[in-house]
């Protein structure tokens, strides 16, 4: 069996070296999809791999094997509150940001928020946002759902009786706590995301560089380098220190941390002093210099589900989108795709990361109901709508209750998506549809009508 194409294509999708982790799970991963799609030759399924967005995926599900574990080497989060107080001084009624990433099936993030409550902090100060690459995490994490082996390492009933709630063998994280982290599906690599500077106070990205090449590992701290603000607190696996430049990162004061803070900006340092390549020694090239590009790609990709009947259609503008748990200023004006200007305002990366944050939240939601989790995807779909203005989270939730057989809300809530936006296609054709169920033919006419309009113009 030849891995050369399949490895080759998951290394430039994630990051992911194949040298790091063994053939073994390129294999497994392989006989799974194998008798999946029923393949019988290695060879041909790998093309079919290369040439299916969809199998594609779930085989990268398959290789990505979350291993984490609440309050995993404790001395980072010591460091984590001993300098965050420095920074907080500074920043006054702002909100500190933290960023987590990868967040994989969630411990680390919630471990974050519980660190912080433990120290007293209001939950109205801090922000957590976690991104993690696999879909199936995301929906684990947004869960809170754990089993023992979550806990290894670490046992305290008292963290457990305040922030967890017993559910048989399992413990689940308490509302109190899941509120205060924003878990999102993203690609580091993927010129959408992140794709702002100098936003986060925090960056929490332990145990991701191991997994990459010299090359990967330069992509990965210049965009990581990139939305940490000067000051900020950069913290690594205790494998990984070397991917650090010492002439722009300081070492925290607390012993085995891994925490570095961030001395000067510099977009254009690669990893090729002599510290990284003692970390990058197996690779036998050293990587060229690459900067941030002055103009990235759009802000962000319109998503588009494809599976299912819920479809919903692109992600569409979004207005107000403050969220509930966070103090930031309101944003009055639609969000929408636009490219990015070389000087990034505050205001510019404020819309950047909150539309980032809603269009994951969306996807998921929209990833359950299609998989027919209908009250999963109702419970998330409701949290956003109570915290942003969304004609697409109006569609799903219509969806949703049409499903449901509940005809009345779903009408309500189409009618609320076409207030917003008159001229949308899949509000206007599902009222079609509903009126023509009840029985009103003049109205399901009129709305079909403007339906077919609105394909015909967009084509």
């Amino acid at each position: 069996m030849d891995l050369t194409k399949i490895m080759g294509l998951v290394r430039s999708h994630t990051g992911i070296d194949a040298t790091t982790i063994g053939e073994y799970p390129f294999v497994y991963a392989i006989n799974n999809g194998m008798q999946k799609y029923n393949y019988e030759d290695e060879n041909t399924f790998i093309d079919f791999l290369i040439n299916s967005d969809l199998a594609l995926k779930e085989f990268i599900e398959e290789i990505v094997v979350p291993e984490t574990w609440f309050f995993r080497e404790h001395k980072a989060f010591d460091a984590l509150l001993f300098e965050l107080k420095k920074i907080q001084i500074n920043l006054g009624d702002i909100p500190l940001r933290i960023l987590c990433l990868p967040c994989s099936s969630g411990e680390e993030a919630y471990s974050i928020a519980i660190k912080m409550l433990e120290d007293q902090v209001s939950p109205d100060s801090f922000i957590i946002d976690a991104i993690d690459l696999s879909e199936n995490n995301i929906i684990k994490a947004n869960q809170g759902l754990y089993s023992a082996n979550s806990f290894r390492g670490y046992s305290s009933e008292d963290i457990l009786s305040r922030y967890f709630i017993k559910q048989n063998d399992h413990y689940e994280v308490s509302a109190e706590v899941k509120r205060l982290v924003n878990f999102s599906q993203g690609n580091l690599f993927d010129a959408s995301v992140l794709n702002f500077k100098s936003y986060y106070d925090v960056v929490f990205c332990r145990n991701m560089f191991i997994y990459f090449n010299a090359e990967m590992k330069n992509k990965a701290y210049h965009k990581l380098n990139q939305v940490l603000k000067t000051g900020g607190i950069f913290f690594i696996g205790h494998s990984e220190a070397g991917i650090i430049p010492k002439q722009n990162y300081k070492a925290s004061d607390i012993p085995g941390s891994f925490a570095y803070i961030k001395q000067h900006i510099s977009n254009n340092t690669s990893l090729n002093n002599s510290a990284h390549k003692q970390a990058l020694l197996k690779n036998k090239s050293t990587t060229k210099n690459k900067s941030i590009t002055k103009n990235s790609d759009l802000r962000h990709k319109k998503l588009t589900s494809k599976a299912g009947v819920f479809t919903a259609g692109k992600v569409g503008t979004i207005t107000d989108s403050k969220m509930k748990k966070v103090p930031p200023a309101t944003i009055s004006r639609p969000v929408k795709a636009t490219l990015l200007k070389e000087n990034f305002s505050q205001q510019d990366n404020e819309i950047a990361h909150k539309d980032f944050a809603v269009q994951n939240q969306l996807k998921i939601a929209q990833k359950l109901a299609d998989r027919g989790d209908l009250d999963e995807a109702l419970e998330l779909a409701n949290t956003i709508k109570n915290q942003v203005v969304s004609v697409d989270c109006f569609n799903l939730l219509g969806n949703i209750y049409s499903a449901t057989g509940k005809l009345e809300e779903a009408q309500k809530l189409y009618k609320k998506a076409l207030y917003i936006d008159t001229k949308n296609y899949q509000a206007l054709l599902h009222l079609s549809l509903l009126m023509e169920k009840e029985g009103d033919l003049k109205n399901a006419e009129l709305y079909r009508k403007r339906a077919l309009k609105q394909q015909i113009k967009n084509g």
